[in-house]
């Protein structure tokens, strides 16, 4: 109908229906763009929404499965500083208990055990990220990938270099049960395994090792650290922008 005025008015040659006409096009064409606009941004909204609620359950989901792992690995160093510490005090190591025994076994095992986040991942393959309108969430989800990149190749690296002490040393190692990456983080505190410390301490080349495993596990530690202290931020992060309130949950 507006076109068959427009090509009537041009024909009449009246200039002023003309651009009366095409106004009306215009108006129609900006009006109709902006409905569009508004259309795709609330979308965007309801899928931004979507994306923030997803990543906050798995985040928290990811910190609370392995809150209590990084507490093992942080207890390990402890106790390989504790045995270095009073080797060095004294030149003799006294004897191991179970646990130190078997702290020392899973000394050369170093897995980046803190699961990749799912919605990070789909939110970058899709080229999506930018849905996500809190800069703030932005940087800590590009921090914690990171983090998360940067361990898996530095834990890969430490495993190629690790110390097997039931493999080096096996006349001051009575294994009782195999361990695996796998099995490393919920080992037991007695599953069969005996050290000989007597033996042992006799061997400059098992101080050595001891040492470099420590020091290992120690800078394993910092990076697993590293990694879950970004989750954690972005866990904070997440929360206050959805409003959420753990301490109603009693956490």
């Amino acid at each position: 109908m507006i076109l068959k005025k427009l090509a009537s008015a041009i024909r009449r040659q009246d200039w002023f229906q003309v651009m009366i006409e095409v106004l009306i096009v215009i108006v129609g064409i900006f009006l109709g763009l902006q409905v569009q606009n508004w259309y795709e941004e609330r979308g965007n909204r309801d899928q931004e929404a979507k994306y923030l609620e997803q990543l906050h359950d798995e985040v928290a989901e990811i910190e609370q499965r392995y809150e209590r792992s990084m507490l093992i690995v942080d207890e390990r160093v402890d106790i390989l500083q504790h045995i270095l510490t009073k080797y060095n005090e004294k030149g003799t190591f006294d004897e191991f208990s179970h646990s130190e025994c078997n702290v020392l076994l899973v000394s050369h095992l170093y897995t980046n055990f803190i699961s990749p986040i799912t919605t990070i991942n789909e939110l970058e393959t899709s080229g999506r990220s930018q849905i996500i309108q809190n800069s703030e969430i932005r940087n800590l989800m590009v921090q914690h990938k990171m983090n998360e990149d940067f361990s898996d190749k530095f834990t890969s690296n430490l495993q190629a270099r690790g110390i097997e002490f039931p493999v080096k040393y096996p006349e001051f190692i009575e294994l009782g049960k195999a361990i695996t990456i796998s099995s490393g983080l919920e080992l037991a505190s007695d599953v069969g395994n005996r050290c000989k410390v007597p033996t042992a301490e006799k061997n400059i080349d098992f101080k050595n090792s001891l040492v470099a495993n420590e020091g290992r596990y120690a800078a394993y530690n910092r990076t697993a650290k590293r990694q879950f202290e970004s989750l954690s931020e972005l866990h904070i992060a997440l929360d206050q922008e959805l409003g959420i309130d753990h301490r109603e949950d009693g956490i």
